[in-house]
C-alpha cells in the first residue's frame, strides 16, 4: 500500500503479504514512525519500503529498507508479536539513521574508511563505563555511541581485516557499503547485548566477538531486502 506522507516529504510503502493488521496496530505502528519522520525531514525525497511476512506460524518478521540521499539502510526485526516485531525492527533503523547523520557530519574520507590493517580492539583512552551502563539502563544508544566512541577507530580497522574473508563484501568496501556501515552495525548489537555480555572477557574482545555476527546481520538483511529496492527503481523510471 504506497503512500505518500505528505508532511515530511516521505514515500513509504506497505506490503503485509497475509498478514492481518487491525486498524489499532495500523495507527500504532504510523505512530512509531514520527521519529524516524523528523530524523530525515531534511533528506530530499526519502523513500521508506516496509515488508511484513510470517517467518513460522509463531514468528512475524519486520523488513525495512530506508533510502536516502546517499545511502540505503536495511534493518529488520523478528518476534511472536507484530509490534514487537515492528518496534524492533524501527528502533533499530533510528539508531542507523542517527549514526549515518554522525557520519555525515564528520564528513569521514571514503579512502580512510576503506583501509584497515590488523589492529587489537584497544581503545584510544579508557572508556567511561559509568556512562557506558548509564546509558544502556535508559536506553539510550545515542549517549552509548558517544561513549563508545574512544573504541571507534580500532574497531574500523579490526572490521577492515575482518572482512577480508568475504571477497563479495570486501569488493564493494567504499561503494555501496563502509566499514564505517559494519562498525555501526557492531556497536548497535553492542547495545543491545550489553547486559549479556560475559563478565570474563574485555570490552575490546567483546567487541570483536561481534564484528562476525554483524556482518552476517548486514548479509542477511540486504540479502532479504533487496527485491525491496524494486519499489525505489519504478518510483525512479517513472519520474524519468
Amino acid at each position: 500500500m504506497p503512500f505518500s506522507d505528505e508532511l515530511y516529504d516521505m514515500q513509504i510503502e506497505t506490503d503485509s503479504g497475509n498478514v492481518t493488521i487491525s486498524d489499532g496496530e495500523q495507527e500504532k505502528m504510523d505512530h512509531d514512525l514520527n521519529t524516524l519522520r523528523k530524523l530525515i525531514a531534511n533528506f530530499p525525497s526519502p523513500q521508506l519500503k516496509l515488508e511484513i511476512s510470517n517467518q513460522t506460524p509463531s514468528i512475524l518478521r519486520v523488513g525495512a529498507c530506508l533510502r536516502l540521499a546517499g545511502r540505503t539502510l536495511f534493518t529488520a526485526g523478528e518476534a511472536n508479536t507484530l509490534h514487537a516485531a515492528w518496534d524492533w525492527a524501527v528502533r533499530r533503523l533510528i539508531d542507523k539513521v542517527v549514526a549515518y547523520k554522525e557520519k555525515l557530519g564528520r564528513v569521514p574520507e571514503r579512502q580512510k574508511e576503506a583501509e584497515g590493517t590488523l589492529h587489537e580492539i584497544v581503545p584510544s583512552m579508557p572508556p567511561d563505563a559509568a556512562a557506558i551502563e548509564r546509558a544502556v539502563r535508559q536506553p539510550d544508544y545515542g549517549a552509548f555511541r558517544a561513549a563508545m566512541n574512544v573504541y571507534e577507530d580500532p574497531l574500523e580497522k579490526r572490521v577492515g581485516r575482518w572482512i577480508e574473508r568475504y571477497p563479495d563484501i570486501a569488493a564493494r568496501i567504499g561503494d555501496s557499503l563502509l566499514i564505517s556501515e559494519i562498525a555501526e552495525e557492531v556497536f548497535l548489537n553492542a547495545f543491545d547485548q550489553y547486559e549479556r555480555r560475559p563478565e570474563s572477557l574485555r570490552l575490546g574482545q567483546w567487541l570483536e566477538n561481534l564484528i562476525d555476527p554483524s556482518i552476517q546481520t548486514l548479509i542477511r538483511d540486504e540479502g532479504t531486502e533487496t527485491d525491496n529496492l524494486s519499489f525505489i527503481q519504478s518510483a525512479n523510471e517513472a519520474g524519468a
